[in-house]
């Protein structure tokens, strides 16, 4: 679980169930791993996490499972940075996705999704759990992020 803080948004936690980490054998300097962790915190847009992707690469080799779900937590964290959620918990079994009370919902949007999509209710009044089975998490963040814009005004 990882509590991510920043000025357009100021406290969204997204849990995705996975290890999301540098993992010693990748990057066996202790210094080095907690410079990356802190240039990945205070990545804003998806070119700039693709860089330092690439990066990675090329000065570690292809990267293990544990720093793809970082890479990936990354990614929604960029990606959420400008709607107003509060939390997202995405287990392999199902995702609810917590909004702040004056969320940009288009609710006609919302109430047609609910509508069509019997995997989602609503789960209080600022809550969305979808049932869905995604083991993969690059699918699985793939899918978060094609949920929010389907029911964020844009």
């Amino acid at each position: 679980r990882v509590l991510f803080r920043s000025p357009l948004q100021k406290n969204t936690e997204i849990n995705l169930h996975t290890p999301a980490i540098i993992t010693n054998s990748y990057c066996g300097d202790i210094n080095e791993r907690l410079v990356l962790y802190k240039r990945l915190s205070g990545l804003k847009d998806y070119e700039a996490l693709m860089q330092m992707k690439e990066e990675l690469v090329d000065r570690f080799g292809v990267m293990p499972e544990q720093t793809q779900s970082l890479i990936s937590f990354h990614d929604l964290r960029i990606f959420i940075q400008n709607f107003d959620i509060k939390k997202i918990d995405a287990s392999d079994s199902a995702i609810q996705i917590s909004f702040a009370s004056d969320s940009k919902i288009d609710p006609l949007k919302l109430i047609k999704l609910l509508n069509e999509d019997k995997r989602c209710r609503m789960n209080g009044p600022d809550k969305i759990k979808i049932t869905v089975t995604i083991n993969d998490i690059l699918e699985r963040v793939k899918f978060i992020k094609d949920f929010l814009h389907k029911i964020f005004e844009t």
